[in-house]
């Protein structure tokens, strides 16, 4: 009995130091793999977690990359056109104020240049009354009185288209003592040199610029010297 129950107890023992061994051993081996699993999942989420970031992040750049670069784009093309068109607006200014200045140009051009021709023509009508009026004063010297009518109506009328008022006095002066000179006849203002005609164009343009009545009183004299030739007095008679 007591050998019997020894070798069901050894057996006993036998299968529990077996199951020692295998619980062990299966746990030394499970503890083994949970390290190394452990270890690897300590190792491999880092990095794929790591690799996952980095991609999201890509993912992200690259989208944000892609919107900036729109955004951008957009901005660059905006910019372009306002630049566009205030270079436009600006051109345009400066066309319209280039044109003002050349039409304010060409207008005060034209004003100098016909202030210059009229100062020119009123030269050369003063030279021409000076020339005739030397030719005047020479022949009423030497008494020739038509002749002397004749180059004073031209001297006055160059001196007054000159507006040279002064020498104009002067040649109407030399026209008033030629006529009133009593050897001046009716025949002599109808004569070859066509005084009377010269001396009605005279006084139309002394009348033409007399709107403050500055000539009325030549105006006058000049009828009246005019009159007096075509209506003289009646010769005395004889003793």
């Amino acid at each position: 009995m007591s050998t019997i129950i020894s070798a069901d107890t050894q057996a006993i023992l036998d299968q529990i130091s077996r199951m020692h061994m295998f619980y062990a051993d299966n746990w030394y081996h499970l503890l083994v793999f949970l390290a190394i699993a452990a270890t690897l999942i300590g190792a491999v989420i880092p990095i794929l977690l790591n690799y996952w970031q980095n991609r999201q992040f890509r993912s992200a750049e690259e989208a944000a990359g892609k919107h900036n670069d729109a955004a951008l784009k957009a901005m660059q093309a905006a910019l372009t056109e306002q630049a566009t068109k205030q270079s436009a607006d600006l051109m345009l200014a400066l066309d319209t104020k280039m044109a003002k200045v050349k039409e304010n140009l060409q207008t005060e051009l034209a004003k100098q240049l016909q202030s210059l021709k009229a100062d020119v023509s009123k030269q050369t009508f003063r030279c021409e009354a000076i020339s005739f009026g030397i030719q005047a004063h020479m022949r009423e010297e030497q008494q020739n009185w038509i002749v002397a009518i004749d180059s004073a109506i031209n001297s006055a009328t160059s001196f007054h288209k000159a507006d040279d008022f002064y020498n104009f006095e002067v040649s109407f002066n030399t026209i008033m003592r030629c006529l009133q000179h009593p050897r001046i006849t009716v025949a002599d203002l109808s004569g070859p040199r066509t005084i009377e005609d010269k001396l009605t164009r005279l006084a139309q343009l002394l009348q033409a610029d007399n709107p403050d009545g500055r000539y009325s009183r030549k105006l006058e004299e000049l009828a009246q010297a005019i009159h007096t030739i075509k209506n003289p007095p009646p010769a005395a008679a004889p003793q």
